[in-house]
């Protein structure tokens, strides 16, 4: 302001002196009162003299102009000084998820909201905003800004156990992890989360690449606090170990994450096949229930060897039966890769204890979910498979009849087996061989008797199966030189046998004083063994094989003898014994003299 003064002050003087000066004589002198003309000058030295002092006049005019407006620069210089002092300026950091730009700060110190923070740098332009229009995250002293839209989810693949596949979209609330005794299937399909393979085998987990979705703005905030080096945060740690999806694709089904646990599974739209059918086989390889899957429109499921042509091979990531139990309640069982869904996928087998908490047994199946990376499969049966409860087949008894060895017999069948028929098959190689072909037979007092035409191969093992409406097929093995007896056959009466005769009285006993007694038979006394600690190992196995010998001939003859023919002189059996063994202790005395 002073300088502005000053500045103004010396134009005001250079004016002043630029002025004509015109002395009269009356302001020299009082008493001479006449004035002094000015010389008259001609025309063209008045005109320069004119032009010479406009010229002087725009000079100063000028150098005031110049001194203002330096003057002026340097006030408007002080000024930005003065603001530095108080504004800081600051360089945010930036990262680029899904194409979107966040910026952020590692820390606030020496921030105010007022300080400037420069977004970008570059030679066309520079953006920057204040440091209020950042948020910091989870009192980590770690701020973010973005123009971009947080809410919403981002969507990726991720590890995930059945359990966590099949959560809140079946019927069992957990599923276990496959363990396999080989080596060489553990790579049959592309999405398992298989262990390492040891001697032992294998272990299926789960999916490695099982859909997820989490939250955009967590994911964000995980990935800013790693790039600041401050991520101690586990389930943000989680949230970075995700695959995302390019263009943030949604997928046709995925599992909620938040970086600690997964929530229900979500499938949202899927592929309809109204027209499937499906057929159910008993026993097989793979299991109690084989379903398999027929497609007579599509040709989604894979059927060959040629993997790729089908858009659910070997690359599958589960599937959900669906259908309902023996009372009509609706359930779902999730299967497992190589455990009840295999490499051709139209196959899938299953057993009644193969979850607790699902039983389709009694039951139908009428839909099965195939879930894929990008879609969902839906085949719906027009006609629902029906699912027959097991029966208990030990307690049958499969032959043919001694009499007749071309009649096969099947006994024991505790219950009545509605529309029946039997089956006789063999292998050859791997081919099965048809003798019999689904002929209708009757329970009878729960017998079923069946007359085979062809002639039967001896050494062959032949399968016998029955089906039925109300139990699973009944199987059963037999060999053509097994035989029996018909449980049915009425049996021959027993010739009548001649009636007892009556029991002789026995004579009644009279004491008779005069009756001379029997002699006393004198019990001998037995000399005694000479002790066996002084023997050798071979020695004493000796004695004890001979102990064994005479106790043995006591026992299983002379008793068996005396008791037949000679029951009168039961009583002197224990004198007989001890006389043996004398007999034993002189043998020992005889060959073992010595030990004493």
């Amino acid at each position: 302001m002073k300088r502005k003064v000053l500045a103004q002050f010396l134009a005001f003087g250079l004016a002043l002196t630029s002025l004509p000066v015109s002395v009269s004589a009356a302001e020299i002198t009082e008493d001479v009162v006449v004035e002094a003309e000015p010389p008259v000058a001609d025309e063209d030295t008045q005109d320069v003299e004119e032009l010479a002092l406009a010229e002087a006049d725009e000079d100063v005019e000028a150098d005031v102009e110049a001194y203002v407006e330096a003057d002026e620069n340097v006030n408007e210089s002080e000024d930005v000084d003065d603001a530095s002092e108080d504004l800081q300026e600051v360089t945010a950091s930036k990262i680029t998820i899904n194409d979107e730009t966040y910026y952020f700060l590692a820390n606030s110190d020496d921030l105010t909201p007022d300080s400037a923070i420069v977004l970008e740098n570059t030679d066309e332009e520079k953006t920057q905003t204040g440091f209020s229009s950042f948020t910091e995250i989870d009192d980590s002293d770690v701020y973010y800004y973005t123009t971009a839209n947080l809410s919403g989810k981002l969507y990726g693949t991720y590890e995930a156990s059945y359990t966590d596949l099949y959560r809140g979209q079946t019927s069992a609330p957990e599923y276990d992890a496959v363990s396999s005794a080989t080596k060489g299937k553990s790579n049959l399909f592309t999405s398992t989360n298989v262990s390492e393979v040891t001697d032992d085998g294998y272990q299926i987990y789960g999916l490695k690449n099982a859909n997820v979705a989490v939250s955009k703005e967590d994911y964000v905030k995980a990935a800013i606090l790693d790039s600041a080096d401050k991520l101690d945060n586990d389930s943000y740690a989680n949230l970075l170990k995700i695959t995302l999806n390019e263009n943030n694709d949604i997928p046709s089904y995925y599992l909620p994450y938040d970086g600690s646990e997964f929530k229900n599974a979500v499938i949202r739209k899927s592929v309809s096949i109204n027209d499937a059918e499906g057929e159910l086989k008993y026993y097989t390889r793979y299991g109690t229930y084989q379903l398999e899957v027929m497609e007579p429109t599509t040709s989604y499921l894979r059927r060959t060897r040629d993997n790729d042509i089908y858009a659910i091979n070997n690359s599958v990531h589960g599937a959900i039966l669906r259908g309902t139990d023996a009372n009509g309640n609706p359930i779902s069982m999730g299967v497992r890769h190589l455990k009840e869904l295999w490499v051709s996928t139209y196959e899938i087998a299953f057993s009644p204890d193969t979850n607790s908490a699902v039983s389709f047994e009694g039951g139908s199946i009428t839909s099965v979910d195939y879930l894929t990376a990008s879609d969902v499969y839906s085949f719906k049966f027009e006609t629902p498979v029906k699912v027959k409860a097991t029966y208990d087949s030990s307690a049958l008894s499969t032959f043919f009849n001694e009499n007749n060895n071309k009649e096969l017999i099947i006994s024991g069948i505790d219950t009545v087996l509605q529309n029946t028929t039997l089956s006789l098959s063999y292998k050859e190689g791997r081919q099965s061989v048809t003798v019999v072909d689904k002929a209708p037979v009757t329970v009878v007092n729960g017998v079923i008797k069946y007359t085979v035409e062809d002639e039967l191969i001896p050494e062959k093992s032949y399968t016998v199966t029955l089906v039925n409406d109300e139990y699973a097929d009944i199987t059963s093995t037999v060999n053509p030189e097994t035989l029996g007896t018909d449980p049915s056959a009425p049996t021959e009466p027993e010739e009548p046998t001649e009636p007892d005769e009556p029991d002789t009285p026995e004579e009644p006993v009279i004491d008779n004083p005069d009756t001379p007694e029997e002699p006393a038979i004198d019990t001998p006394t037995e000399p005694a063994k000479p002790s066996t600690d002084v023997l050798s190992d071979e020695q004493k196995e000796t004695v004890k094989c001979i102990d064994k010998k005479i106790n043995e001939f006591v026992n299983c003859v002379v008793v068996p003898i005396v008791k037949k023919y000679c029951p009168q002189v039961q009583n002197v059996l224990p004198v007989i014994k001890q006389h043996l063994q004398v007999i034993q202790t002189k043998i020992f005395n005889f060959f073992f003299g010595g030990w004493r």
